[in-house]
C-alpha cells in the first residue's frame, strides 16, 4: 500500500487546458495549495501538468505511467511573480526501526536545466543534475529512483527542491511523478544494512 497520498498528483483533475506560451495550448494549471494537500509547497501555488502538455512547439509531454498528471517543482504564481526555487514536500507517519522503500519518477522540463535535490528528514538522498537543453531532449524522459531505508522517527518528511539557477523569468525546472512509500515488512529488520533517516 502506498503511504504517500496523491503520489500521481491526480487531484485535483485538470480538465480545461489554458493557453500559455504565445497561444500554444498547454495542459498545465496553477493550483491553490489546499487543493493538493497533504502535499505542501513553499511556492504561492502548485503547478500541475496534465497529459499531454505541449511546450514551445515540442512534441507532447506525458506523465510517468500510470499517472496522467505531474508536478513541476519550480512553480510561479499566475501573476508572473519572480522566480521561486520552490520546495514540495509531504510528511508521512512511519514506524521507528522499520524498513521502507521510497520511490519516484523525475525528469527535467524540455529546454531547461534542473538540479533536483531530494531529502528524507533533511538528509539528502539524491541529487539529479539534468540538462533538458540538449538537442535530443524534446519531451519528458522519466527516470525512476528508489531508496530503501530504516525510519528514525514517527513522522518522515520527503522533500523535493530544484537548485537550478539562471532560469527564465517565471520559472521552470524538474518534474516529479508517481511518488510512493511502501512499508517493506511488518517486522523490524535484524540484519539489513540500510541507511537510517
Amino acid at each position: 500500500m502506498n503511504l504517500i497520498k496523491n503520489g500521481c498528483f491526480q487531484t485535483p483533475n485538470i480538465t480545461v487546458p489554458p493557453y500559455r506560451n504565445n497561444n500554444h495550448p498547454n495542459w498545465n494549471e496553477f493550483i491553490p495549495k489546499p487543493a493538493v494537500a497533504p502535499w505542501t509547497t513553499s511556492a504561492p501555488t502548485f503547478e500541475l501538468w496534465h497529459d499531454p502538455t505541449v511546450v514551445n512547439n515540442r512534441p507532447p509531454c506525458y506523465s510517468a505511467p500510470p499517472c496522467k498528471q505531474n508536478c513541476e517543482i519550480l512553480s510561479r504564481s499566475a501573476t508572473m511573480a519572480p522566480l521561486l526555487q520552490a520546495d514540495v514536500w509531504q510528511t508521512v507517519n512511519t514506524k521507528v526501526g522499520y524498513a521502507y522503500t521510497f520511490s519516484f519518477c523525475h525528469t527535467p522540463r524540455p529546454g531547461y536545466k534542473s538540479i533536483l535535490t531530494v531529502s528524507i528528514n533533511g538528509i539528502t538522498v539524491g541529487v539529479f543534475n539534468e540538462n533538458g537543453k540538449t538537442p535530443a531532449f524534446k519531451t519528458f524522459k522519466w527516470q525512476k529512483y528508489v531508496v530503501t531505508f530504516i525510519a528514525a522517527m514517527t513522522s518522515t518528511k520527503f522533500n523535493f527542491h530544484d537548485q537550478a539557477v539562471n532560469l527564465p523569468t517565471g520559472g521552470a525546472g524538474a518534474h516529479i511523478d508517481n511518488v510512493a512509500l511502501v512499508l517493506k515488512s511488518n517486522t523490524k529488520p535484524l540484519s539489513w544494512s540500510l541507511p537510517t533517516y
